[in-house]
């Protein structure tokens, strides 16, 4: 590492730092032959390439091998870090507190004492200086960021141990570093806040108080535009609305029919039921739309008056995969296809159990192709992963999980909510522990679950899209935000000149955070996808 006096806060942020951590989480998981110890290697190199300082976890995730839960891992961390040194930060790429230490951490601190008495008095945005007045203007210059309050992980330790991975644990998220309340004047600070408003305009924190008023990037748009057709997709759902109050429920575990009339194995199959039933769980055997196990909390009948019982779903949700059934959905997309449905549900607790993973994990897959595949659920699509050996270890996993749940739910306070509000706070951090709780109603999470909904031309195009080998959610958004209609797309290919233009054009068109875009490789591969006549060779 560099000497701490030739460290310099604004090009390399908290780089150090997270590599720190990195390298200590990869020497954990290499002690205890995880494979996430190859995932972190990876992302190590990943952040020693990348060019531009990082100033927090989620400003990771447009780099390579750097999924939402290390993203959250390492948010995590640093404000653990913080406040065990007392250290304050603020929105934006701002220099810690000077302490003395003789670690890499100290090259981090002193480095930042530097960077801030070089900080400019002003920005150097382009822009219109847009003074803040008002008391809403005050507050969005004190820091426009609500504190939001602690992640909850499964405590019990009857599930501790099998709730999350033993390859990727969840990570238990505190606090997000909160803008501390100064001043309009300490605004230099704070130079990077930004605040979105309903238009493509957004605003910038300026310097000197006021705030730069920008046109909102293609990104944000983006971005934007595809959270709010998501909820806007659902909207007309009814619903009705009411509250279940603690003890007037049970939360009982959901068993998609498929798992006793699907294709398969019957016996394997009938043994699921077998396996729940010696335990004497209470579960129902219905039709799901998306998942093969999922909680939900019934209304107990002397509560229900004679009409029928309602229901509304826990954010709990379990896909059970044999290693063999795995290994050929990743080969025939099927994979990819239930990730991005269990994702779109609006629930934030996706469970992915694989049985006996060992014996059946090739299947005609390439080399390390099963690894990763397992890998990227846990890192990079942030679901909670549970590998067991056999079925009757499946069957107390599900036991446990149920229990969990009952326990947990027992005091709590449950209220249904319309989907758009829903796939609002599914965004938001989960804790388990809150006194009420936010959920869909069985009903609305089977109309937006299931798979043979009207969809419009744009929607069409996206599940398209997804359909294609590496073409990710976020990049499938990006393409459809650009051009809405598989037509509008054919159009601007048919405006270019030149074959290399057409190759070329959906190269540049940035996705995620902004930063990184989709690349050559699928730009071609679309190209020749729509544009070759006759068949593909």
């Amino acid at each position: 590492m560099s000497d701490p006096s030739s460290y310099n806060f604004d090009e390399d942020g908290y780089r150090l730092l997270f590599l720190d951590w990195l390298k200590e989480w990869k020497a954990e998981a290499a002690t205890v032959q995880s494979k996430i110890q190859y995932t972190y290697a990876n992302a190590i190199k990943s952040l020693k390439n990348y060019p531009l300082p990082v100033y927090s976890g989620h400003g990771c995730i447009k780099l390579s091998f750097f999924g939402d839960h290390t993203c959250k891992k390492l948010d995590k961390k640093l404000t653990s870090y913080l406040k065990e040194h007392k250290l304050q930060r603020l929105g934006g790429p701002d220099p810690f507190t000077v302490l003395t230490s003789s670690s890499s951490s100290d090259k981090v601190r002193k480095g930042a004492k530097k960077s801030s008495s070089e900080l400019p008095e002003k920005d150097d945005i382009d822009g219109t200086d847009v003074k803040a007045d008002g008391p809403q203007a005050k507050e969005k210059a004190k820091g426009g960021h609500r504190k939001k309050g602690p992640k909850s992980k499964l405590e019990d330790d009857e599930v501790k141990g099998q709730a999350a991975t033993d390859a990727s644990p969840r990570p238990n998220n505190t606090d997000r570093p909160a803008l501390a309340s100064k001043s309009v004047e300490d605004a230099p600070l704070r130079r990077r806040c930004i605040i979105t408003t309903g238009s493509s305009t957004v605003l910038t924190l300026g310097g000197g108080g006021g705030f730069m008023a920008r046109t909102a990037s293609t990104t944000e748009m983006a971005d934007r535009i595809a959270q709010q057709s998501i909820a806007a997709r659902f909207k007309n759902i009814p619903y009705e609305e009411y509250t279940m109050q603690p003890g007037t429920f049970n939360v009982v575990l959901c068993v998609d029919n498929q798992e006793i009339h699907g294709k398969g194995n019957i016996c394997s199959k009938l043994d699921v039921i077998a396996e729940l039933k010696k335990h004497e769980l209470d579960f129902d055997v219905r039709g799901l739309k998306v998942g093969d196990f999922l909680w939900i909390a019934r209304e107990k009948s002397e509560y229900a008056g004679g009409r029928k019982p309602r229901e509304l779903v826990l954010d709990f949700i379990a896909e059970r995969k044999r290693g063999d059934d795995l290994a050929i959905s990743i080969k025939d997309g099927r994979y990819t296809c239930q990730k991005f449905r269990m994702k779109m549900a609006g629930l934030r607790r996706l469970i992915y159990i694989i049985e006996d993973s060992q014996r059946f994990q090739h299947k005609g897959l390439k080399d390390g192709a099963f690894d990763q595949a397992v890998t990227n659920l846990a890192v990079q699509d942030g679901f909670i992963v549970k590998e067991t050996d056999s079925l009757r270890k499946t069957a107390e996993y599900l036991l446990s999980m149920t229990m969990f749940l009952q326990r947990s739910y027992t005091t709590k306070t449950l209220r249904s909510l319309a989907f758009a509000e829903r796939w609002a706070k599914s965004q938001e951090e989960f804790n388990v522990n809150l006194p009420v709780h936010g959920l869909l109603t069985y009903s609305a999470f089977s109309a937006v679950a299931k798979t043979n909904q009207t969809k419009n031309v744009s929607q069409a195009f996206l599940l398209q899209l997804l359909a294609l080998d590496g073409v990710s959610p976020a990049k499938a958004s990006a393409i459809v935000t650009k051009y809405p209609t598989l037509k509008r797309l054919l159009n601007a290919y048919d405006a270019l000149a030149t074959e290399d233009e057409k190759k070329m054009m959906l190269r540049d068109i940035k996705f995620g955070s902004g930063i990184t875009s989709i690349g050559p490789a699928i730009s071609k591969r679309l190209y020749k996808l729509y544009c070759t006549n006759g068949p593909l060779r």
